[in-house]
């Protein structure tokens, strides 16, 4: 990001995208050395393309490829801020099949994201997806939409994953000391999938009583009732817990608006105690 417009109050902000492409857009300075989110966000979209009904589907977010944190539009960030992207936020199937139907741009980002989380290992397929994939990517003839198509039939796409975390699982009950195993964890609308060294489980969403996050230590806790009634907690620490937190309450709004029972949540269920820790209790929790 540079300032060679100072004079006029703007600032130029580069912004990536899975393909390698980075577009460049100038944008206001507000407030205190602040620049908008939303600015960013709709300028980036128009120059990359997408139909302005799409771009509420891609969102922007900091730390490089990785993702750090995602980036609301709501919201200002300074104007210094770097290695921003732009990538897709969708975890419903049906939206998003429509979504690389009307909108080519759209089609190739979602693309572009697909093949780089087959490239780094992310999504699993047989050999026969894998040779179906490899005809529909042929650079003589590409077909985008049928590659992400055949990419949604894959188990853990509409789904992030969050490697090399720590992972400490311990029972309520248990004593005080936490040990921390190397380990990864994946968020779907399954669920909160969870791989360490000395163990592997799944809290689904109807067993999640409450979850926490403590953005000092870079951690998330996940408070749980198991099928046999008893409760215990995973804690994460992971430099991706903003991007973890920002995952589940996507996929809780998700389930919610597809659910018959019409939860909702109020400000009561979300709060801050006095050493910075959040805790958000899970409107889908059922006893």
């Amino acid at each position: 990001m540079s300032t060679d417009v100072e004079l006029q109050n703007l600032v130029k902000v580069r912004v990536s995208t899975a393909d390698g492409n980075k577009v460049q857009v100038t944008v206001p300075v507000v407030r205190e050395k602040e620049i908008s989110v939303g600015d960013i966000h709709m300028k980036a979209c128009d120059c990359l393309g997408l139909n302005r009904t799409s771009s509420k589907w891609f969102s922007l977010f900091c730390g490089g490829e990785e993702s750090i944190k995602r980036l609301s539009t709501g919201t200002f960030i300074h104007h210094s801020s770097q290695d921003i992207y732009l990538k897709k936020w969708c975890f419903n199937k049906e939206i998003e099949e429509q979504l690389i139907k009307d909108d080519q741009a759209a089609c190739h980002l979602v693309y572009t994201e697909a093949k780089t989380a087959i490239k780094k290992g992310l999504l699993v397929m047989s050999d026969e997806q894998m040779e179906k994939l490899e005809e529909y990517d042929n650079p003589a003839f590409r077909l985008e939409e049928k590659y992400v198509q055949l990419v949604h039939s894959l188990k853990d796409y509409f789904s992030i994953m969050i490697k090399n975390c720590k992972i400490s699982d311990k029972k309520i009950n248990d004593g005080p000391l936490q040990v921390f195993h190397s380990g990864s964890v994946r968020i779907s609308v399954a669920g909160i999938f969870l791989n360490a060294d000395n163990f592997s489980t799944i809290i689904e969403w109807k067993h999640l009583k409450m979850w926490l996050i403590h953005r000092g230590l870079s951690q998330l806790t996940f408070l749980f009732v198991s099928p046999g009634d008893r409760e215990g907690t995973v804690v994460i620490e992971t430099c991706q817990c903003e991007y973890a937190l920002a995952a589940i309450l996507e996929i809780v709004k998700e389930l919610q608006m597809s659910s018959p029972c019409k939860s909702f949540y109020y400000s009561s269920m979300i709060s801050t105690n006095e050493e910075g820790t959040t805790s958000y209790e899970n409107v889908l929790f059922s006893e």
